[in-house]
C-alpha cells in the first residue's frame, strides 16, 4: 500500500481534487434544485466582495516587483502598505449591503451601499492600485521594453470604465470581466517572458 501511494501519489493527488470539484458542482446542484440557491448566493456573493478587498492591494506588491525593487526598502514599504490595505479592503468588502437582481438573465448581488468608510476604501483602492500599475507598466516599457503591465492595466481600467462611458453602468461589472482576464492573460506573459533591466539604463 505505501508503495502504491508513493508511486501514484500525484495522480491520486488530482483524481481526489477533481473528485472534489465534482461533488462541491453536485452540491450546488442540488441546492438549486431544492430553491436554496438564494443563500448559497448570498454566501458567495459575500465572500466575493471580502475577497476583491482583501486581494486588491497587493498589486501594489506586484508594482514593486516590476519595479525591481526586489533588494531594497521599497518592496518592504510596498509589503507593508500592502497588507494594512488587505485588511482595510476586507473590512470594506465584508460591510457591504447588497441586494438580489438580475439583469441580462444574470441574478446576483448587487452592491447597494456601505458605510461611509467603507465607500471611502472601496474607490481608494479601486484607482489607488490600479494606477500605480499602470506607472510601474510605463516604467517596465522604458528600462525592458515589455509592454506586458501596462497593457493588461490599462485594458483593465479601460474595460472599468467602458460601463459608465457607454451609459452601461449597471452591466460594468460583466463588461470588467474582460479586463480582468486580459490583465491576467499579461500578468502570465510578462511572468514567462521574464525580460531582464537592462542595468546600463538604471
Amino acid at each position: 500500500m505505501k508503495d502504491f501511494l508513493l508511486e501514484n501519489g500525484a495522480l491520486l493527488s488530482i483524481a481526489l481534487a477533481g473528485a472534489e470539484a465534482i461533488l462541491v458542482l453536485v452540491l450546488l446542484i442540488f441546492a438549486i434544485a431544492k430553491k436554496k440557491a438564494v443563500i448559497t448566493l448570498m454566501i458567495l456573493s459575500k465572500a466575493r466582495y471580502t475577497a476583491h478587498g482583501l486581494l486588491l492591494p497587493l498589486t501594489l506588491t506586484v508594482c514593486g516587483y516590476v519595479l525591481q525593487w526586489e533588494y531594497t526598502i521599497g518592496i518592504k514599504i510596498c509589503w507593508v502598505l500592502s497588507i494594512l490595505l488587505c485588511g482595510a479592503g476586507a473590512a470594506a468588502g465584508w460591510f457591504r449591503e447588497t441586494e438580489l437582481v438580475t439583469i441580462a438573465d444574470i441574478t446576483r448581488y448587487a452592491p447597494t451601499e456601505a458605510p461611509e468608510w467603507a465607500q471611502m476604501i472601496n474607490k481608494g483602492l479601486t484607482f489607488g492600485t490600479v494606477i500605480p500599475m499602470i506607472l510601474s507598466g510605463l516604467w517596465n516599457i522604458i528600462k525592458t521594453k515589455n509592454p506586458s503591465i501596462f497593457l493588461g492595466s490599462a485594458l483593465m481600467l479601460g474595460f472599468a470604465l467602458l460601463g459608465p462611458l457607454t451609459d452601461n453602468t449597471e452591466l460594468t461589472f460583466l463588461i470588467s470581466m474582460a479586463g480582468e482576464c486580459l490583465l491576467m492573460l499579461f500578468y502570465v506573459i510578462h511572468a514567462a517572458t521574464g525580460c531582464k533591466v537592462d542595468r546600463g539604463l538604471l
